[in-house]
């Protein structure tokens, strides 16, 4: 059972959220819902104190007392993991909707198949198996862990220390060699040996300087001065290709920024997203960068949009 909530202060526009909820569901048998509705965030905040809380959000931005985006930010601030949908008469929060991990931001009106797609890459994880790996503690303590949960994995002596948000799991078995070959066949290109003693999967990085990678727990795994470009390139290779974001989507993005009245800049700026050196080129391109960050996120089906995004909005 999924449950789904439709926070919309307008009472017609909540009606037409719900009707185009009902449709889907009625052409997705597969998926069995629940489907609470409420007229405020203030009513929507209560029942997540309650305990009531929804696998999905479609969360309206522009409401009083309290903005959508301000609740998504509490709802964040909780460790509460729900999807949200922002449904809005405004572009201009892209940027920080998808700071807060949102799922898809829908500007009305919405089309039918917007309002589709934006659901399925919000019931994309209720659909995916995760992928878990033994971890053999030793004294027979045996644990078992979601690939995408390890940042790093660090090796001393005859252990390795697996690092994930919440906890450090020490494994006394496997070696470096057998756990990337374990990766490999499960998410080929997530995990790589930056440096001798050290696994990292590239979905944690948080940024990459000539001397050390730094994780999104705020640790620093040291590469060797002559790896930097080298390490660079299988990070954006993994990221892009392994995204899906092909030369033709970049032009398809072109043309529909186009018709919207966006710009995009000649040259992507994708490298001075990292590069310490260019940061200034960066800052000058802010308008036209902001511009490609949200047709990056509306017209392609990226997996680290979040983390440009992320990015972006620290400058």
């Amino acid at each position: 059972m999924i449950g789904f909530a439709i926070c919309e202060d307008n009472e017609r526009e909540r009606s037409e959220v719900r009707t185009a909820l009902d449709k889907y569901l009625c052409e997705h048998t597969d998926i069995q819902a629940e489907i609470s509705e409420f007229s405020s965030s203030v009513d929507l905040e209560n029942a997540l104190e309650a305990g009531n809380i929804p696998d999905i959000l479609l969360l309206d931005i522009f409401m009083p007392s309290m903005s959508g985006i301000s609740l998504a930010r509490k709802i964040r601030s909780r460790q509460i993991s729900s999807k949200i949908i922002f449904l809005t008469s405004s572009r201009d929060y892209a940027v920080e909707a998808f700071t807060l991990e949102a799922s898809h931001y829908l500007v009305k009106p919405f089309s039918k198949k917007d309002f589709s797609i934006a659901l399925e890459r919000a019931l994309e994880s209720f659909k995916t198996t995760p992928k878990k790996i033994t971890i053999n503690g030793g004294s027979g303590i045996t644990s078992f862990v979601n690939i995408d949960d390890i940042i790093y994995i660090e090796s001393q002596g005859y252990k390795r220390y697996v690092y994930t948000k919440n906890e450090t799991l020490t494994e006394t078995k496997q070696t470096l060699t057998q756990f990337l070959e374990l990766f490999e066949e499960l998410s080929p290109g997530q995990f790589i040996i930056p440096y001798r003693g050290y696994i990292i999967n590239l979905n944690k990085v948080r940024t990459i300087t000539s001397k050390f990678i730094e994780m999104q727990n705020g640790a620093h795994i040291l590469i060797k001065t002559g790896d930097f470009a080298k390490i660079k390139k299988i990070y954006f290779d993994y990221s892009f290709v392994r995204g899906g974001l092909k030369n033709e989507q970049i032009m398809d993005c072109r043309a529909a920024c186009k018709q919207r009245n966006l710009h995009l800049p000649r040259r992507l700026p994708v490298y001075s997203f990292r590069s310490q050196a260019r940061q200034s080129v960066f800052r000058s391109r802010k308008r036209s960068v902001l511009d490609f960050v949200y047709a990056l996120v509306y017209f392609c089906d990226h997996p680290q949009k979040q983390q440009f995004l992320l990015v972006y909005h620290k400058f």
